[in-house]
């Protein structure tokens, strides 16, 4: 809940008595104009309340693997084959966080592109 400009004050009122009783829990505000009156409004912000809460966008994790198979060619020889997977294995390009204007560009990757290493080892 966001603020009001007129919170509920217990010790100035709260009975139908009190003349500011329907101004309370309300973002009426009186403004005086040059001419002497004054002209009751509403405190607008042009902000939603909920404009501003984070919300996370779908696909924003990465994940990382290994495998590897190690191989006997002779009695004391061995050969080991190594596949890594260093960042984004399933290789999910990832939805970009929404801007300030609370649109979502799909122009662009959120995850960075798979990053693959092979490697052999000779043992003997």
């Amino acid at each position: 809940m966001y603020a009001r400009v007129n919170p509920w004050l217990l010790e100035l009122g709260g009975t139908a008595a009190d003349p500011n009783f329907p101004f309370y829990e309300s973002n009426t505000v009186f403004v005086p104009l040059k001419d002497g009156t004054t002209q009751r409004t509403n405190y607008d912000t042009a902000l939603h309340p909920l404009q501003n809460q984070f919300v996370l966008a779908p696909m924003l994790w990465n994940m990382a693997a290994s495998a590897f198979k190690s191989v006997r060619l002779t009695e004391k020889t061995y050969l080991r084959v190594n596949a890594d997977f260093l960042n984004n294995v399933f290789n999910m390009p990832g939805t970009t966080v929404p801007g300030g204007d609370g649109v979502i560009l799909n122009r662009t990757s959120a995850n960075s592109p798979r990053v693959l290493q092979l490697t052999m080892r000779l043992t003997w």
